[in-house]
């Protein structure tokens, strides 16, 4: 990416607007992005550039969003729960279980998106 950009400013023919560069971390699930002020940055456009293997060049943008639920069930003793009881760790596996089986990271590649359930607490 450093390479790139010093191509740019040191060969004034190639035409290019005003260039910046910042380096986010975790952009892959929006953790590093999310404290990043897109507006302070000054920029008109915005790309995406990743690396991998020596040699490779990523430049597309991976999109993905998290979400945090909370179930809230209602406690009581097992032993007087009947028709009471509502136990909010079960209802979360209720909720996962109506996301799309397929659409899970095991089962998707390339550009298919995917539900992912990281944790679980109860």
């Amino acid at each position: 990416i450093m390479v790139a950009m010093n191509h740019l400013i040191h060969n004034p023919q190639i035409k290019h607007g005003k260039i910046r560069v910042a380096f986010t971390p975790d952009e892959e699930i929006g953790r590093g992005p999310a404290h990043f002020d897109v507006e302070a940055f000054g920029a008109s456009f915005a790309y995406t550039m990743d690396g991998g293997p020596l040699g490779g060049l990523e430049y597309e943008s991976f999109n993905a969003a998290g979400a945090k639920l909370t179930f809230n069930g209602t406690n009581t003793h097992p032993g007087t729960a009947k028709n009471k009881m509502r136990n909010a760790t079960k209802l979360a596996m209720e909720f996962n279980g109506y996301l799309p089986v397929e659409e899970a990271p095991e089962y998707t590649e390339g550009y298919e998106g995917f539900y992912h359930l990281l944790s679980l607490n109860g």
